[in-house]
């Protein structure tokens, strides 16, 4: 007894260390998962950032060089004016840009020739490809006093147009021999682009294209003028730039054509592009993501946390039910041994002659009978439980009366009654339907019931055997109970009593003979009948056993 208590506490420190190994396991995992995805979501961030300011310089690039190209393609050579006069150079010029089906990104563009003091202004109509003169508009009046003044003779600083809408570019001579520059300006290409186009079609179509690609607005765009203060063009949102963690400035918008002599300097910048992740949508995603995997990863240190319990539980069972079987070998041997121990004396006895009488001869003989039938009784019971399962599809299904199973039954148990004295009462309904099943398995079903209320709840002197048809759904059912005034079964042992092996405290510390299967054979057969059994005790005034069996469908008269 000590070394089992010993084991034991062996076996519950082992398993308590696992699980708390296996805890400390999950806790680690864990917060090594929170750690992991705390940077891979900064990485994100940063990735983000990167991500977001490459794409804003391709949205400037893109529209820088569409604008410069057509700028470019719009300015004739000096050779080509001076072959084919000014109007048909520009209109060539024109009519060459068409053909590549550009954006309607002008919405005025206009030659200005020095004739004589004057600038004089010529408009370029692209529809009808006419070059014709034209007075200087009044929002052009700036263009018009810088470029007067470099007609007299003056050098100011060249014209650069605050809201980057208005630009010039001057077309010079042909330089001379042995000169380093180019000649004087022969004209300027004046383009102003349309206001309108710009905000609802160019530069929604790049913020699409570069920085908004799907249906939702992930990125706000402000662009605005460099000037001060500066003028509103673009805004997918808020007009104000308030302080981003992510937020991205760039300048787009430049002249590229200073002069002939320099091709490739840039001249000024007039355009600002602001961009940032609208707000709280990033980190509303990357916070999500990250919660996603703090739940995945908890998840799965739970999964492996119920799997260590899953396994200590069954472990346990199994330990629980090695022990049951040990005990079960000794109850049976211990069964074994008082019959086989009579029946070798009596047998003994018979043939050295000691008995010889006729009367305790058949004394002796009934002796090694009823005890050899006690061990035939409990071979077929360890049988019926080793094959309940195993041989549940040889089982026949043909009706049978109840009546007639509870008659043979207690014929069967009568040696178990009368020797604790128990009286057995039936009541048994009249026309009650059969059942589907197999006799003889059923009738063991009853057997094992009264011969468990004979050993269990002898004491009460009584046995009661009852039916009722109960009449719910087609065909409806029939109950038998099977019940005695013993000693009862407590609480918590009612939700055992049918697991094999098992044996109540009180059988054991009575040492009441028994294997602890007789119930596991009931519940095994009736639910093999597609019925139920279950149990109500009551500590000191009795247990019932009820047994639900579904009727037979019973043929038309």
């Amino acid at each position: 007894m000590v070394a089992n208590i010993g084991g034991w506490r062996t076996h519950r420190f082992i398993e308590w260390g696992f699980i708390g190994a296996l805890l400390l396991i999950c806790v680690v995992l864990t917060t090594l998962q929170n750690r992991w995805t705390d940077h891979l979501s900064r990485a994100t961030t940063q990735q983000q950032a990167t991500q977001l300011r490459s794409s804003a310089q391709s949205l400037c690039r893109a529209f820088d060089s569409e604008l410069n190209e057509a700028c470019g393609q719009l300015r004739p050579r000096p050779e080509q004016i001076e072959s084919l006069g000014r109007e048909q150079a520009h209109i060539r010029c024109l009519l060459r840009w068409h053909e590549g089906n550009p954006r309607p990104m002008f919405r005025r563009l206009a030659v200005v020739v020095p004739e004589g003091r004057q600038a004089h202004l010529y408009l370029l109509d692209q529809k009808n490809s006419l070059l014709t003169p034209a007075e200087w508009p009044p929002e052009w009046s700036k263009l018009q006093a810088n470029l007067s003044r470099r007609v007299n003779g003056n050098q100011p600083q060249p014209f650069a147009d605050p809201t980057g809408l208005l630009r010039e570019y001057p077309v010079f001579g042909r330089r001379g021999a042995g000169q380093p520059g180019g000649g004087r300006e022969l004209e300027w290409v004046v383009m102003e682009l349309d206001a309108g186009y710009l905000r609802q079609t160019w530069l929604p179509e790049l913020a699409r294209r570069h920085l908004n690609p799907g249906k939702e607005t992930l990125n706000e765009i402000l662009v605005k003028t460099t000037e001060r203060p500066p003028g509103i063009v673009f805004s997918t949102g808020s007009a104000e730039v308030r302080t981003q963690q992510n937020l991205v400035t760039l300048f787009f918008n430049s002249k590229p054509f200073a002069g002939n002599d320099d091709p490739d300097e840039e001249v000024d910048q007039f355009w600002t592009l602001n961009t940032w992740p609208r707000s709280g949508e990033f980190a509303a995603a990357v916070s999500t993501a990250r919660a996603h995997d703090f739940a995945l990863a908890c998840v799965l240190d739970g999964c492996l946390l119920i799997g260590g319990l899953l396994i200590i539980y069954y472990a346990r069972r199994a330990r629980r039910l090695s022990d049951a079987r040990m005990q079960f070998v000794a109850a049976v041997s211990h069964e074994l041994r008082t019959p086989l121990t009579v029946i070798i004396a009596a047998a003994q006895n018979l043939n050295r002659g000691i008995v010889r009488d006729p009367e305790r001869v058949e004394r002796y003989s009934n002796l090694i009978l009823d005890h050899s039938k006690q061990l035939a009784d409990m071979v077929e019971q360890v049988l019926a439980f080793a094959g309940a399962k195993r041989h549940s599809s040889k089982l026949a299904r043909v009706p049978v009366e109840v009546a007639q199973l509870i008659r043979q039954a207690i014929t069967a148990c009568a040696l178990d009654t009368q020797a604790t004295g128990c009286e057995v009462q039936t009541n048994i309904e009249a026309e009650l339907p059969p059942v589907l099943g197999d006799a003889r398995a059923l009738q063991r079903v009853f057997q094992n019931l009264l011969a468990n209320a004979a050993k269990h709840g002898g004491k009460g002197k009584w046995i009661g055997v009852s039916t009722r048809y109960i009449n719910g759904t087609a065909p409806g059912c029939v109950e038998i109970e099977v019940a005695d005034h013993g000693e009862g079964i407590p609480a918590r042992e009612q939700t055992h009593v049918f697991e094999p092996f098992f044996r109540g405290s009180r059988a054991q510390a009575q040492q009441t003979r028994g294997s602890g299967i007789g119930l596991s054979v009931v519940q095994e057969i009736v639910q093999v009948h597609g019925g139920s059994v279950r149990v109500e005790s009551v500590v000191g005034r009795g247990t019932t056993f009820t047994v639900s069996l579904p009727a037979a469908v019973r043929e038309p008269a």
